[in-house]
C-alpha cells in the first residue's frame, strides 16, 4: 500500500502589498490544493512576520514532510523562506503566482519574492524546486504531487536495499 504524501504548506505576505487579494488568491490556492491526493498540512493564514514563520516551523516539524510548499504569495524577503528551509527536513518547492500588468503597482509582486528566495537558497546550499502558475491553474496539482512523490521516495531511499545475485560477468564490475 502507498502511503499519502504528507506536504506541509506555508503562505508568505508582506502587509504593505495588497492583502485581500493575496488573502483570496491564497484561499484559491489551498482549494488547488485540495484537490491534491496528500495530506496536507499547515495554516491557511498567510504568514507576514518571523514570528508567524516560528510557530508554523513549531507545527510543521511535528509531521514527518515529503514535501515544504512555501507559497510566495507576495513579496517578501528571504530570511522567512531560508528559515524554514534550513529547519523542516523536506524538499522545497516555492510556488509563485503570476499577476495581470496593469501599469501601476504590482499588487503582489510574488514572483520577485520567489526570485529572492531562490537565490538566497542556492547560496545556501538549499536544494528546491519552482513553480510559477495561477492559483488555479489546471495543471499545479499534478506538479505538487509529483514534487512529493519524489520527496517521499528520496526519504525511503537510504534504507532501501539491493543486492546483486550471482556474478556479473568479466569486464563489467560496475
Amino acid at each position: 500500500m502507498i502511503k499519502k504524501p504528507t506536504i506541509g504548506v506555508v503562505a508568505l505576505a508582506r502587509p504593505t502589498f495588497d492583502v485581500p487579494y493575496a488573502e483570496q488568491v491564497a484561499t484559491t490556492a489551498w482549494e488547488t490544493l485540495q484537490g491534491i491526493d496528500a495530506n496536507i498540512v499547515g495554516s491557511k493564514d498567510l504568514l507576514f512576520d518571523a514570528p508567524a514563520v516560528e510557530s508554523a516551523i513549531s507545527v510543521l516539524q511535528k509531521q514527518r514532510l515529503d514535501l515544504l510548499l512555501v507559497m510566495q504569495v507576495t513579496f517578501s524577503d528571504a530570511t522567512m523562506t531560508v528559515k524554514l528551509a534550513d529547519s523542516i527536513d523536506a524538499p522545497v518547492l516555492l510556488w509563485s503566482f503570476p499577476e495581470p500588468r496593469s501599469g501601476g503597482r504590482l499588487r503582489l509582486n510574488s514572483v520577485c519574492g520567489i526570485n529572492l528566495a531562490a537565490h538566497a537558497l542556492a547560496r545556501a546550499g538549499q536544494p528546491f524546486s519552482f513553480l510559477h502558475r495561477d492559483a488555479d491553474h489546471k495543471g499545479t496539482p499534478q506538479i505538487i504531487i509529483d514534487n512529493a512523490r519524489v520527496g517521499n521516495m528520496k526519504r525511503k531511499l537510504p534504507a532501501t536495499r539491493s543486492g546483486v545475485i550471482g556474478k556479473q560477468p568479466d569486464g563489467f564490475d560496475t
